[in-house]
């Protein structure tokens, strides 16, 4: 192999006389080896270039996202914000109905639920924002997830307010509070002289003085304790209506004309349950109306509001 030659003939086809050129096998390597090394370099340096250019025109493209996710962050945050504000005042306003509705106020330390604990970047995936881009990131989520507890907790409260609130409704509609029938108050609550014996005794309603037939209404909602139709004359009540309204509370209507309802009925406050009469023992046509709470009568006036 060391003795062998490569012998190159070459000509011009224009005729000119034929050239040799011999070369031994280790000029042939060595060319053919720094051939392929020069076509390493450029190939590579054609390679790199385009890398370069790549990573260049990606840098910005990255750097360009990163400023438009940025600005949106920035957005986020203000609007995160405002929203943050709009919910310490729904916990005001919130701990304000709970007064109205007799329930606790819910303590600060509650209503700042969850607020605390570490954030890693790597848990949000936060490599690709900067440093002050990812820290706010992780500023929003924080608060954002502050904000969905916090919404949790008065989606709670309010369902406490709104079982309360109606419990306190019900109350109210249940307590008797306006005066029955539509007259002059003769005889008031108290002691007096009995006009039938002539000595003073305890009146146990207030005597409304109205015209044989005039409605008489509840005074709130309840359900007819007892009916009575049957009397004897200057006896007693007469034609009797008792309703029951719940929490302690009854109310009697008495020396009635006629009776509109029945025993076991539900009542709505201003429902004409009958009408005045004189029946009983009456010195003429009036309402006679007792309230009474936990079987002790006390004087209706304290329970007439209109």
């Amino acid at each position: 192999m060391k003795n062998k030659r490569l012998k190159v003939i070459y000509f011009s086809t224009g005729g000119s006389d034929v050239k040799h050129a011999n070369f031994t096998w280790n000029r042939v390597l060595l060319f053919v080896g720094a051939a392929i090394i020069v076509a390493i370099f450029l190939v590579g340096g054609v390679l790199g270039g385009f890398t370069n250019a790549y990573k260049s025109t990606r840098v910005e493209t990255l750097q360009r996202k990163n400023k438009i996710l940025t600005e949106q962050l920035s957005h986020m945050d203000n609007q995160v914000q405002e929203i943050h504000s709009k919910m310490e005042t729904l916990e005001t306003r919130d701990n304000d109905l709970r007064v109205y509705v007799n329930l606790p106020k819910i303590e600060n330390e509650t209503w700042q639920v969850g607020i605390g604990g570490s954030f890693s970047p790597e848990e949000y995936d936060l490599d690709f924002l900067t440093k002050e881009t990812g820290n706010q990131a992780m500023m929003v989520r924080m608060l954002i997830e502050k904000i969905d507890r916090q919404i949790d907790l008065a989606e709670k409260s309010q369902v406490d307010i709104e079982s309360a609130a109606f419990q306190k409704k019900s109350l109210l509609e249940a307590t008797p509070s306006i005066q029955p029938v539509e007259g002059r108050i003769t005889d008031k609550f108290g002691m007096r002289l009995d006009p039938f014996i002539e000595k003073v005794k305890m009146h146990t309603g207030v005597d409304i003085s109205a015209e044989i037939g005039t409605k008489v209404v509840a005074s709130a909602n309840g359900v007819v304790d007892r009916v009575v139709s049957r009397y004897r004359t200057n006896q007693g009540y007469g034609k009797l209506v008792v309703v029951d309204h719940g929490n302690g509370y009854k109310t009697a209507y008495a020396h009635l004309n006629k009776i509109l309802v029945m025993k076991g009925q539900k009542v709505k406050r201003w429902q004409v349950i009958g009408e005045v009469g004189n029946t009983g023992r009456s010195t003429g046509p009036h309402l006679h109306y007792e309230v009474i709470h936990n079987d002790r009568k006390i004087n209706p006036e304290l329970y007439i509001f209109n």
